[in-house]
């Protein structure tokens, strides 16, 4: 939300549709985000170094919403559906900064 302070109520976006984990590059490329550890899921097996990058994110993420969307919609997640046990196997973050469990991934984050 940081970011969305700055820029008009808006979330990280590269302007090319599909690129989620892109435009998440750009929180940290901005100096927003310092610790690449936040790119890494902590039930992962991956591990972060300072040169991480948000391409290599564990994530998915949609670039489309804001501050003004709906507080329930998914914002970023888990990028494959096996990172935790089912049946809830999809951590998932919203616009409002609660996370939550879920089977499936949502339909509106991306790569």
């Amino acid at each position: 939300h940081m970011y969305a302070i700055d820029y008009r109520e808006l979330f990280p976006n590269n302007g090319i549709a599909g690129n989620g984990k892109i435009s998440l590059q750009l929180i940290k490329t901005l100096g927003y985000i310092t610790n690449p550890n936040v790119f890494v899921c902590p039930s992962g097996d991956g591990i972060a170094d300072l040169a991480a990058t948000a391409v290599n994110t564990d994530y998915r993420y949609d670039q489309t919403l804001s501050e003004k969307s709906n507080a329930d919609s998914p914002m970023a997640n888990d990028d494959t559906e096996s990172a935790h046990p089912l049946p809830k196997s999809v951590s998932v973050v919203y616009v409002d900064g609660h996370v939550d469990q879920r089977g499936t991934l949502p339909a509106n984050t991306t790569e």
